[in-house]
C-alpha cells in the first residue's frame, strides 16, 4: 500500500516526522483537507485548526496554530506556528 511521508516543523523544533503515514487531514483555507498517497503536488495556507494523520490505523491528532503545507511526491511538509498533540 502506497503511504505519506510527513514532517510538521515548528520555530522550536521538528515535532512529527513519520514515514508511513496513510491519510493526513488539514484545516485549510477554504476547509478541511485530507491528503491520500498520490495527491498532486501543491502548497497551501492553513488557518488554526484540528490536525490529524493516520498511522497503522489510528489517527494521532494535534490542534495546529495555522500555517503552510506542501506536497511533494508523497511527501508532506507542515510548517506551524505552533502543535499541541492530543494526549
Amino acid at each position: 500500500m502506497a503511504q505519506l511521508t510527513l514532517s510538521v516543523v515548528t520555530p522550536e523544533s521538528s515535532i512529527v516526522t513519520d514515514q508511513a503515514v496513510e491519510s493526513i487531514i488539514l484545516p485549510g483555507e477554504e476547509g478541511q483537507l485530507t491528503l491520500l498517497p498520490g495527491h498532486i503536488n501543491f502548497i497551501t495556507p492553513l488557518r488554526p485548526g484540528t490536525f490529524a494523520y493516520k498511522v497503522g490505523g489510528e489517527f494521532q491528532i494535534a490542534f495546529l496554530s495555522g500555517g503552510f503545507a506542501q506536497v511533494f511526491n508523497g511527501n508532506v511538509t507542515v510548517l506551524a506556528e505552533t502543535l499541541d498533540m492530543a494526549q
